[in-house]
């Protein structure tokens, strides 16, 4: 995996499996900062993005995995944006072949809990 500038910074197996308690906890920091900070009654919670779409960005030939781009829709709604990324961590747009606008290779706007979760 070696690339012509150097050692790759991420490869396929970047990031680690963590148990549920670990998840739990991270995401009742997040929920409790958003409480205490932002005031918010019931902070958005997840984002969910389509296997579909997943698969579309992950069939690029140089993709390795998907960067998660921390934004925001407004001064409350966080918006994930997700983009396939190479081993150095490039941004890809993905294959484009037959697609209706091939420009718009990020990810975004999908559904958020609480929303469509309850």
């Amino acid at each position: 995996m070696e690339t012509s500038k150097g050692k790759p910074k991420v490869s396929s197996t970047s990031g680690e499996f963590i148990s549920l308690e670990e998840a739990v906890a991270k995401q009742k920091k997040h929920l409790d900062l958003r409480k205490r900070v932002f005031k918010e009654e019931d902070p958005v919670r997840s984002q969910f993005f389509g296997k579909d779409h997943l698969l579309e960005i992950l069939k690029n030939d140089d993709c390795v995995g998907i960067k998660i781009i921390f934004g925001m829709e407004d001064e409350k709604m966080p918006n994930l944006v997700l983009i396939g990324a190479d081993e150095n961590l490039k941004n890809l747009a993905k294959d484009s072949t037959g697609l209706k606008d091939p420009n718009r290779p990020y990810l975004s706007n999908a559904p958020v809990c609480p929303n469509v979760c309850n």
